[in-house]
C-alpha cells in the first residue's frame, strides 16, 4: 500500500465524511489510520503537498548540464572561465564542488614537453661505453 492517499481514497474519505460517518469508521472503511483521515479532512486540497525544508540549490539541472558540457569539452578550462562561459550566478568554488559531486577530476593540460626536457632527464650515454661492456642491454 502506498503511503500517501490516492484520488480514489481521497473521494472516498470525503464522501464518507458526508454521510456522516466518523473518522474511526472512515479509517475501518478505506483501509488506512485515523490519523491520516484527520490531517485530510482538516485540509484536503494542501494535503500530500508538503513545502520544501531545505535550501534551495544554487545550480540548477539546466546549468549543471551546461557547466558539465563545458568541463568535457576543454579539460583545462578553470572554474572561473566556466563561469564565465556558462553565465553562473555562483562562486567558481561551487563549480568546483558540483564537477567533483559529479565525478569530474582536477585535470589540467599536460606541458608540452620540448627538446630541453628531453635532454635533461634522460642523458644518453657514449657509444663507446656501450662498446666496451660497462653498460649492458639490461642494465641501462
Amino acid at each position: 500500500m502506498s503511503f500517501s492517499l490516492n484520488d480514489f481514497e481521497r473521494g472516498r474519505i470525503v464522501e464518507l465524511h458526508k454521510q456522516g460517518l466518523s473518522q474511526r469508521a472512515i479509517a475501518a472503511e478505506v483501509g488506512r489510520s485515523k490519523t491520516v483521515i484527520l490531517h485530510f479532512l482538516n485540509d484536503p486540497e494542501g494535503y500530500g503537498t508538503k513545502k520544501s525544508s531545505c535550501r534551495p540549490k544554487k545550480i540548477s539541472p539546466a546549468l549543471s548540464r551546461r557547466i558539465r558540457l563545458a568541463a568535457c569539452q576543454d579539460t583545462g578550462r578553470s572554474s572561473t572561465q566556466i563561469k564565465a562561459i556558462t553565465g553562473a550566478d555562483c562562486s567558481p568554488i561551487t563549480i568546483r564542488r558540483h564537477l567533483r559531486e559529479k565525478g569530474f577530476r582536477n585535470k589540467k593540460r599536460l606541458q608540452r614537453l620540448n627538446q630541453r626536457h628531453l635532454c635533461s632527464h634522460f642523458p644518453i650515454p657514449p657509444a663507446s661505453s656501450l662498446d666496451s661492456g660497462l653498460a649492458t642491454p639490461g642494465h641501462l
